[in-house]
């Protein structure tokens, strides 16, 4: 099925209007993932079963800007309940789900640097330097314009 992008809201990190549903991955019961994503700044949304799904997921998002999320209790393994040190304070909650933990993917070799949302896995934006990355995630044009 193909999609209209504009039927998605604009990427909240850059503002872009070209986002659109992609295939991500599989899960452990062989359906598909679907994640809205832009490829101005390589934002990806969560990751969920089915294009609709994933369109749903990415519109849904607050208008409002996010207060954060306390994570006592959903998950206090130190691979997905606790943030990146230089992260920790820093980072503003999740755009999708209000979490705030946490981890930054980077090769620095690439320059490539990306923050990811623990909870529900979304990413971006992708910068040359975890502090760009930082800096970027922080921006959120799209709710500045609210």
């Amino acid at each position: 099925m193909i999609y209209d992008p504009c039927q998605c809201r604009p990427c909240p990190f850059c503002g872009s209007t070209k986002v659109d549903p992609d295939f991500a991955d599989q899960d452990e019961q062989y359906r598909s993932l679907y994640s809205v994503t832009c490829p101005d700044c390589n934002t990806g949304g969560p990751w969920v079963v089915g294009e609709d799904a994933a369109i749903r997921t990415w519109n849904s998002r607050p208008t409002e800007p996010l207060q954060s999320v306390d994570c006592d209790g959903w998950n206090t393994s130190p691979s997905r309940g606790q943030s990146d040190a230089w992260l920790a304070g820093r980072a503003r909650p999740c755009p999708f789900c209000g979490h705030s933990v946490f981890h930054c993917h980077g090769d620095p070799v690439a320059q490539s640097f990306m923050i990811a949302c623990a909870s529900c896995q979304c990413g971006g934006p992708d910068k040359p330097s975890r502090e760009a990355c930082l800096e970027a995630w922080n921006r959120r044009p799209v709710e500045q314009s609210l």
